[in-house]
């Protein structure tokens, strides 16, 4: 059964109502285009949504006060899936949460249909048939009463969890059949008048569709489509009433085609990560011996021109000391991105350990290593209450001190420079930031400096190879965490990224679960 969006599963354009609309009216719809369903909101955005089913749980209500809008029945803020989720994941998702109608937004969030049980059986594959299946396997347990029994009384085994409809017997055969679509006949305006003592016998449908017992599945669904109805009665050779056989024991059906289809996936992710993981592992030593034979050359180049200058430095003129100097920065400047670049390749290997990290004492450790640059700008640096997260010591260090780093870089001239760090929990993981009042960043950047290698100020900035941000991205990666910056240009920005906290349980694929934000 191959993969498709639900935007090519829907069947019926979406019907919106607005919620003050008359009960009476909106089941006067429903019942004219036979829909299980309709839509309340307004301009294209859902607040509600009426089913046969919150019809038969308010039979009584709507019964007795006609005057009730929809806004009284209606299922309020009902769940909206993307256009283009794939309808094993809507099948799990109704399945999982026990839905028989999906909302389906488009491109622009508006709705654009509903999903039912009757589009998922419409678009079943023939090999979903072609396994040996009979209705004895699918069908769900009969629900019958007499033919004497009250409309009332059945009208509350109807609105029972799981049940959608009840047969009516004479003498233990089937007659007829009471179902959530009668309900809604029963309401709509004009409808022949029931009173208190109507029997289900009075109002059921007929003639009642049946199927035997020893037939195949594919011949219930062929007389379901042919009858536009949505349940058939599995009876024996004496008329009696075995089960039931509707579109949500056909939909059912597709537990085994989702498990098959879990499986075909698991097996390719589990091929798929350990090709990665063979890649990372080659890209990682291609990496490290990549650095090593890079930096060996820079660091030459560095030495010789130094000795140059020094011994010969008589001989050259001002502009050639100047294009010297220009050499060495250049061979240091390249020195120092192949070590950000072996730097940025590590940091994407997840943590193998599951090794615990004190924030607040690494903190305290990348403030004192930058000492130094902190005195000189007259920073002053405050660090808040500080958690306990899953991730290696050294990758710690490095985030708080590329982003105290670059914090310390771009003071405002003039505004002596605060930095703050904190933390807050969000679930099982923690949003950690740092904070400044210095130059900010203006929005259109935002996506751009976390990439290798990019830097936004002119060179006459402080130096800097551009790898620092895309560094912490990765480290913050390796985790499945999030990094992101918030600034206003003149008045600072706050960098915030997510880690898992100490309790967090390592995932068996290297990461600890998904970030927020």
């Amino acid at each position: 059964m191959r993969l498709m969006p639900l935007h090519d599963l829907m069947s019926r354009p979406v019907i919106m109502v607005p919620p003050a609309l008359a009960i009476g009216d909106a089941l006067d719809v429903m019942g004219s285009r036979k829909l299980s369903c309709l839509v309340v909101g307004d301009g294209g955005h859902a607040v509600g949504i009426v089913t046969e089913r919150d019809v038969v749980k308010a039979y009584g209500r709507i019964h007795d006060h006609p005057e009730l809008t929809v806004a009284d029945v209606m299922t309020a803020a009902p769940v909206v899936v993307p256009g283009d989720m794939d309808h094993f994941e809507a099948f799990k998702m109704m399945k999982a949460r026990r839905f028989r109608h999906l909302l389906v937004s488009d491109a622009d969030g508006l709705i654009a249909g509903v999903v039912t049980e009757t589009d998922f059986v419409r678009h079943l594959g023939v090999d979903f048939y072609v396994r040996p299946k009979d209705v004895l396997s699918v069908m769900a347990p009969v629900i019958g009463v007499d033919e004497d029994c009250p409309l009332a009384e059945v009208i509350g085994k109807l609105s029972r969890p799981g049940i959608f409809c009840v047969v009516v017997e004479r003498h233990g055969r089937a007659i007829g059949i009471l179902t959530e679509r009668d309900i809604v006949r029963l309401l709509r305006p004009g409808a022949v008048s029931v009173d208190d003592s109507a029997t289900v016998f009075q109002v059921m449908s007929t003639p009642l569709i049946t199927i035997a017992q020893d037939s195949c599945l594919l011949d219930a669904s062929a007389l379901l489509r042919r009858h536009n109805i949505r349940h058939v009665v599995v009876v024996n050779r004496d008329g009696e009433a075995k089960g039931v056989v509707s579109e949500h024991e056909l939909v059912l059906g597709l537990e085994s085609e989702y498990v098959v289809h879990l499986e075909e996936i698991v097996n390719q992710k589990d091929v798929a990560l350990a090709d990665l993981a063979a890649s990372h592992e080659e890209l990682r030593e291609f990496a490290r011996i990549a650095s090593h034979d890079l930096q060996e050359p820079t660091r030459t180049l560095v030495s010789f021109c130094q000795l140059l200058l020094k011994r010969h430095s008589q001989q050259l003129d001002a502009e050639g000391r100047e294009l010297l100097g220009f050499v060495i920065d250049g061979a240091r400047r390249m020195n120092k991105q192949v070590r950000d670049l072996a730097t940025y390749t590590m940091a994407a290997a997840p943590p193998t350990g599951a090794e615990t990290t004190d924030v607040a004492g690494v903190a305290r450790l990348a403030v004192s290593n930058l000492q130094d640059l902190i005195d000189d700008s007259g920073a002053r640096v405050e660090i808040g209450a500080l958690p306990m997260v899953r991730l290696p010591r050294s990758h710690v260090l490095a985030l708080f001190s590329e982003l105290l780093t670059n914090a310390l870089r771009f003071a405002r001239p003039g505004v002596p420079l605060v930095i703050h760090l904190g933390a807050e929990r969000i679930g099982p993981h923690w949003r950690l930031w740092v904070s400044d009042n210095g130059i900010g960043i203006d929005p259109a950047y935002y996506g751009d400096i976390f990439r290798l290698f990019t830097r936004l100020q002119p060179a006459a900035w402080p130096a800097g190879t551009g790898a620092g941000l895309a560094i912490c991205k990765r480290i913050v990666s390796s985790v499945r965490g999030r990094i992101w910056v918030d600034s206003t240009p003149g008045q600072g920005s706050t960098f915030s990224f997510t880690l898992p906290d100490a309790s967090t349980p390592q995932s068996p694929y290297g990461g600890v679960g998904s970030g927020v934000g």
